[in-house]
C-alpha cells in the first residue's frame, strides 16, 4: 500500500491531508450531534416555570440541563 502512495506522486500528499481532515470533521460532528441529541432531565419543568413566570429558577434549571434547547434557553437570557 505504501508503494502505491509513493507511486502517486506529489498528488498524494493532498488527498491524504484531505482524508485526515474529512476524518476530524466526521469524529468532531459525530461528538456534537450526538450530544446535541441529549435531552434535559425534565423538559416539562423548565415549560412550567416559565408558564408560572418563574423565570430565574428556569434559567437556573436551564443552566444545569443538558441539551440544546437549555443552552439556547440560558444563551437568550443573557
Amino acid at each position: 500500500m505504501f508503494d502505491l502512495f509513493i507511486k502517486g506522486g506529489w498528488v498524494m500528499y493532498p488527498l491524504l491531508l484531505s482524508s485526515i481532515t474529512a476524518l476530524g470533521y466526521t469524529l468532531e460532528r459525530t461528538i456534537a450531534y450526538y450530544l446535541a441529541g441529549r435531552k434535559p432531565e425534565n423538559p416539562a419543568a423548565i415549560h412550567n416555570l416559565v408558564e408560572k413566570n418563574d423565570i430565574p429558577q428556569a434559567l437556573e434549571l436551564a443552566e444545569n440541563s443538558p441539551g440544546p434547547v437549555a443552552a439556547v434557553l440560558h444563551l437568550i437570557s443573557r
